[in-house]
């Protein structure tokens, strides 16, 4: 092949890839030379025209319409409309088929793919489709009076949001749909194609009108926390160029998963305090370090973290409380109680759970309150109980000693959960992490978080904790009665959140067939606390007493109210916090309640008294009918027993 056709073939490629327009004349091209040679052929080799113009329409003709061909009389016009026609059926037909063809199927699938622009405001955007996408969505579309009272801030009627995803097509719509469920509402949620590291993707989206943007994140879909944190950061830089030119006071709130905390200062940097941490794996590590603790502060948050379900945290302001202690308002409430408030320092919303007795609000902070619904977080009496000046002592329930722990699986989460353990009160904790992961890998990590190795005591197991012929006669120290926490971790080195969760079954599985022995006679067994990496993995598994930690449903949670009400992540963040107050379990003794029957009014102020503020009650701990409740009606009474727990808001650590 000479030159001179390489670079005729390379300008014709050109010229088809420009589009549909150039492909089309290109064939018209092709029909026009086929009419003149075919046309002029005809004229020169017979006498049936008169001028060369009727042979080259006469061509033309046989070349877009076969049915002239029985028309033609003599061999050589036979032979030479035989041809066109043939060639007609190639080209003419063919080739205009094909293209339109090809035209329509892409013109269908850009829109199926959302690639047209969306033109609408206060529209919440959530930038990456992942596990917490779905949850994510239906707490959105399921928020009720809070949703409302969102759409009223940002002068819209309507929510409507924006799922931007790498590829979108019928089936991952079909599939987004089934996982949403009931709230899913065609008109309200949009699927549309883009990534959220390209600029000009992004500029699609309205994002300067947009009234929240939600950046999810998920180690299983993007490979690792730290591609996943880096892509946080890098989406965070894009939205700054494209919101630069707006005034600060008209940005949309940014709420951003982090999964790494060490990345979370990275994050913070880009938009300063126009944008919402949430440290997605810290949050997890510290549920399950709290269960860890006492299995019953997980039912605990778990309810904080279920609107809807039972009593969640609330931020509202009332300025006639200025110069009043919060926990002094609280008789002032009747269907909520008040656990702190929330004061804007230096540009930023800080949280003070259990605020010390020198604490005043100002006109303009909010106060912070757990309750059924918004709508019972309103004052219903004027009369208050004052801050006692010192607090009295309480009686110290005991405590063990020793605390074995067994975790199976291998995640990045341990190096928190370790941290988690080591700032708190227990006095000796063993821990076994049993996992297939090497253990020079294992320590190699877990040496970059601080941790007390003189409290809490570290052994590794190189082992697949699926292979049910290990068993305690063969592995000491997978004695399984001999601990009092199990966990199963989804394993953050499996390809999807699919295969970490059957991993996490199989492991229960093979748990339960251990211990059946002493599930048949009742015998005291181990705590069982899972973490599911999918919410679909968790519906039929793990029994009523085992702690069950759904990921992408806890963290869509969190970053959907977040997104609502941003002053909610700094309440969130302390209550998760390690260093400030925290939920714990008080025995009625340690308040010096018997067993009676009393009111709910009366706990409140023996817990008063003693610096907590009482949250709740939880009934036959313990057992089959353990029940959890929060916000009771102060006024009603209930009888205490030696089997039920006082739910309290205490200092830091005050007891494990």
């Amino acid at each position: 092949m000479n030159q001179r056709t390489k670079f005729l073939k390379f300008q014709l490629e050109r010229w088809i890839q420009r589009g549909i327009f150039h492909q089309l004349m290109f064939a018209a091209a092709l029909i026009l030379a086929i009419s003149l040679i075919g046309g002029l052929l005809a004229w020169a080799v017979t006498d049936q025209f008169d001028d060369p113009l009727e042979a080259i329409w006469w061509s033309f003709l046989r070349l877009s319409d076969p049915g002239y061909l029985g028309d033609d009389e003599g061999v050589s016009l036979r032979i030479i409309s035989t041809i066109v026609t043939v060639l007609g059926y190639v080209l003419f037909l063919g080739s205009l088929v094909a293209i339109m063809t090809q035209w329509l199927n892409q013109t269908l699938r850009r829109y199926e793919s959302g690639l047209t622009p969306i033109s609408m405001s206060g529209h919440v955007v959530i930038i990456g489709r992942t596990n917490r996408t779905p949850e994510l969505a239906k707490q959105l579309l399921s928020s009720g009076g809070g949703m409302q009272r969102f759409l009223e801030e940002h002068d819209t009627r309507r929510l409507r949001i924006v799922i931007v995803s790498d590829e979108v097509d019928a089936e991952k719509r079909s599939r987004l749909r089934s996982l949403i469920g009931k709230p899913w509402r065609n008109g309200q949620v949009f699927l549309r194609a883009g990534s959220a590291l390209k600029l000009t993707d992004l500029a699609r989206f309205e994002l300067p009108r947009a009234s929240s943007i939600i950046i999810p994140g998920d180690e299983f879909t993007f490979g690792n926390s730290e591609t996943s944190d880096t892509r946080a950061v890098k989406t965070l830089l894009n939205l700054r160029q494209i919101l630069e030119p707006l005034p600060m006071a008209a940005w949309p709130t940014i709420v951003v998963e982090v999964l790494d905390p060490r990345h979370a200062r990275a994050a913070q940097g880009v938009l300063q305090e126009r944008s919402e941490i949430v440290m997605g794996n810290a949050v997890i590590a510290r549920l399950v370090a709290q269960s860890i603790r006492d299995h019953r502060l997980a039912i605990v948050f778990l309810e904080l973290l279920a609107q809807h379900q039972g009593c969640a945290p609330y931020v509202r302001q009332f300025p006639e409380l200025e110069g009043h202690h919060p926990v002094a308002a609280n008789s002032r409430f009747d269907r909520a109680i008040v656990i702190g408030a929330v004061r804007i320092e230096n540009g930023r919303p800080v949280t003070y759970l259990n605020p010390p007795r020198e604490f005043r609000l100002e006109r303009d902070d909010l106060l912070v309150l757990i309750s059924r619904t918004f709508e019972d977080c309103v004052i219903s009496g004027d009369a208050e109980v004052p801050v006692p000046s010192a607090y009295s002592s309480r009686t110290d329930a005991p405590t063990r000693s020793v605390r074995r722990v067994l975790v199976l699986g291998w995640s990045y989460k341990i190096g928190i959960i370790l941290q988690e353990l080591s700032s708190s009160k227990l006095a000796n904790i063993e821990v076994t992490i049993a996992s297939r992961t090497t253990q020079a890998d294992r320590e190699r990590f877990l040496g970059q978080f601080e941790t007390d190795p003189e409290r809490v005591h570290v052994k590794h197991i190189e082992t697949d904790y699926t292979v049910s012929a290990l068993r305690a006669d063969t592995d000491a120290d997978m004695d399984l009665e001999s601990f009092d926490t199990i966990v199963l971790l989804a394993s953050t080195w499996l390809g999807s959140a699919e295969a970490a969760d059957a991993r996490v079954i199989m492991g229960y599985e093979f748990v339960k067939s251990m211990l059946a022995q002493q599930i048949r006679t009742g015998e005291k067994q181990p705590k069982i606390v899972l973490e599911f990496a999918n919410a679909t993995s968790s519906h039929h598994y793990a029994d009523s007493s085992d702690v069950k930690l759904v990921s992408p449903e806890i963290l869509g949670y969190l970053q959907a109210h977040v997104a609502i009400r941003p002053v909610l992540n700094s309440v969130f963040g302390e209550l998760f916090a390690p260093g400030g107050a925290e939920v714990a379990m008080r025995l009625p003794e340690e308040y010096g309640l018997t067993d009676d029957t009393l009111s709910f009014r009366v706990i409140e102020a023996q817990a008063r008294s003693c610096g907590e503020i009482a949250l709740g009650l939880l009934t036959a701990a313990g057992t089959d009918d353990e029940k959890l409740e929060l916000c009771p009606n102060r006024d009603s009474e209930v009888s205490i027993t030696g089997a039920d727990v006082i739910v309290v808001l205490a200092a830091a650590h005050a007891d494990d």
